[in-house]
């Protein structure tokens, strides 16, 4: 307890009044939900993260003091669990004053925006501020025109969220130039997260941030009723099915009228995966339909191609 004191005392006290915001206590929670076997979890106990926060308010009572970690943007176990310990801090009139949210992104795998919303929501409920702390969306292979404009778009989508709430004050990403990103070393394969390439050049989620930002808040139709706990369940973007009037029997034949009541969408690349499976770029007229029904908890799918293309390498 004295050496974390001494530590928040001196490094928080020699910049008092200059900082804006601390991240006092970084990734204090694990991807189960339990607070993380930290040197400190392990020698304090859960004590160290009020004596910080109780701390780092004393040695500068200006800043804005925040907790924060990776892999809390949507509601998740995870997230839940970062809600409920800020929310058991602020009943013990701890000073947090807010939450950082990290946003180390993967183009194949983008955030559900919905969940980030009603999470983002849920905080700014508490009374805290929301900050966007670490945020890069990272690209796997050489970058192309297609991910790029992808990848603007979500940069796009988070800078929406923020404009929402008058409680997200910071966006922060981390780092602004490709040519020095740790993405390459950490995530093999991977690279071009920021706004600016590798030259310093202005990417198109550069211009992208510019023009939202000069546009303002605009109105957002996520649902806001999506809860504040998944029991442990992945989201993923809700789609429409309607209930089956007969159950269909899988056995390669469509009968009369047994597919009817199904909803109907195109495709053209693999919607279901982790990650898109798009086709090659040079692929043309891979096109098709698939329905679908449910019955209970159970989903029937009936998927008919129209193309007679077959492409194994995407």
């Amino acid at each position: 307890l004295e050496i974390l004191k001494d530590h928040i005392t001196q490094v928080a006290g020699h910049y008092q009044g200059k900082i804006y915001a601390w991240d006092v206590v970084n990734e204090p929670i694990d991807d189960s939900g339990a607070l993380r076997e930290s040197f400190w979890q392990q020698i304090i106990g859960s004590e160290y993260l009020e004596k910080a926060f109780i701390w780092a308010n004393e040695a500068d009572p200006q800043a804005k003091l925040i907790l924060n970690d990776y892999g809390v943007e949507e509601v998740n176990v995870k997230s839940t669990a970062l809600y409920n310990l800020v929310k058991d801090l602020l009943a013990k009139k701890v000073p947090v004053h807010g939450v950082g949210l990290q946003f180390h992104l993967n183009l194949d795998t983008p955030p559900d925006f919905a969940s980030v919303f009603a999470n983002v929501k849920r905080f700014v409920e508490l009374g805290i501020e929301v900050h966007f702390t670490e945020i890069d969306v990272r690209i796997q292979g050489e970058p192309t025109d297609k991910t790029l404009f992808a990848q603007a778009d979500v940069y796009k989508k988070l800078m929406e969220i923020a404009l929402n709430f008058p409680a997200c004050k910071v966006y922060t990403m981390w780092g602004f130039t490709d040519a020095h990103s740790w993405i390459p070393q950490f995530s093999q394969g991977y690279g071009a997260a920021l706004i600016f390439d590798q030259n310093y050049n202005p990417k198109p989620a550069y211009y992208i941030l510019q023009e939202t930002l000069q546009k303002g808040p605009v109105e957002l139709n996520y649902p806001t009723d999506t809860g504040t706990s998944t029991g442990g369940r992945h989201i993923v973007p809700p789609y429409r099915a309607m209930r089956a009037p007969k159950i269909p029997t899988i056995d390669g034949k469509i009968e009369p009228g047994e597919w009817d009541a199904g909803v109907l969408y195109p495709f053209a690349y693999n919607q279901l995966n982790p990650t898109d499976q798009c086709p090659p770029m040079d692929v043309n007229d891979l096109y098709g339909t698939w329905k679908i029904l449910y019955d209970k908890n159970i989903i029937y799918g009936l998927v008919q191609r129209i193309d007679d293309v077959t492409v194994t390498t995407h």
